[in-house]
């Protein structure tokens, strides 16, 4: 299914909201000035901004998406940006077909948690990174996400949303594992940064799971975890609970793990 517009407005702001964590995790790298860098499945922003920025215009960035919706809308984006140092690339993020070790940086986010091909996609970041550049992840955990006061809606949105994640092969908990998968496939200095957002006073990235969730709808009915007269339910009570000025949103932890591939 393509992407549609709220979907793209969905990931738009999942891309801003993140974008302030995204740039400690390349601060504690080191991006900067010269470099070269890969983003894969960069959605309609990813960290095409941060990477531009500090790589400078001797550097260059290169972004990777299979939609060509999205592809579309990271293009709209880099245009509005005056963004010089920008390429987008559509194409499996998994089999890119781009040059041998031609990144000093290759990131992906979200890609584990919504595929779960682990093995394909570090494979192809092995390939596309140089010997001494860095490999970096960012994958949710869901452990924390949750919202105060309680909510039995909430829990049954966040169960309903987790558990169709894994069911089509995917992993909305990838993060609690990236750690270990980039010391298995050699890289060194592996370092790993949980990030968390409260989001209060009625945030619209507290209303990022309805987004999602609709975009799910489809596949939520068809799997049997959710009927439609329950789905929706779910969602005005849900929608009711966040307009409440007392409701606070503890986000799902955003891990970053990064490493260095052997020279």
């Amino acid at each position: 299914m393509a992407p549609q517009s709220s979907d793209i407005d969905a990931l738009t702001l999942h891309a801003k909201v993140w974008e302030a964590e995204s740039e400690v995790m390349l601060y504690h790298i080191g991006v900067g000035a010269g470099w070269h860098c890969i983003d894969l499945g960069c959605g309609p922003q990813g960290l095409i901004g941060p990477l531009s920025r500090r790589v400078g215009q001797t550097g260059s960035v290169i972004a990777v998406n299979q939609s060509k919706e999205l592809v579309e809308a990271a293009k709209g984006f880099i245009a509005h940006e005056h963004f010089q140092n920008v390429a987008v690339r559509l194409a499996d993020p998994t089999h890119t077909e781009l040059p041998d070790r031609s990144a000093d940086y290759c990131h992906s986010r979200f890609m584990l948690a919504e595929t779960g091909q682990a093995d394909q996609l570090l494979e192809e970041m092995m390939r596309l990174t140089k010997p001494g550049g860095y490999i970096a992840l960012q994958e949710p955990d869901a452990s924390c996400w949750s919202c105060f006061p309680p909510s039995a809606d909430w829990k049954r949105l966040k169960s309903a949303i987790t558990q169709l994640y894994s069911d089509t092969g995917g992993d909305f908990n990838a993060g609690t594992r990236t750690f270990g998968l980039l010391k298995r496939i050699g890289l060194h200095d592996v370092n790993i940064r949980a990030a968390v957002l409260p989001l209060y006073n009625c945030h619209p990235y507290m209303r990022w799971p309805i987004y999602l969730a609709n975009s799910l709808k489809p596949r939520l009915i068809a799997s049997g975890l959710m009927k439609e007269d329950e789905f929706e339910h779910t969602i005005e009570e849900y929608s009711r609970h966040l307009d409440h000025p007392e409701t606070v949103m503890i986000s799902f932890v955003m891990t970053q793990v990064w490493g260095r591939k052997p020279l």
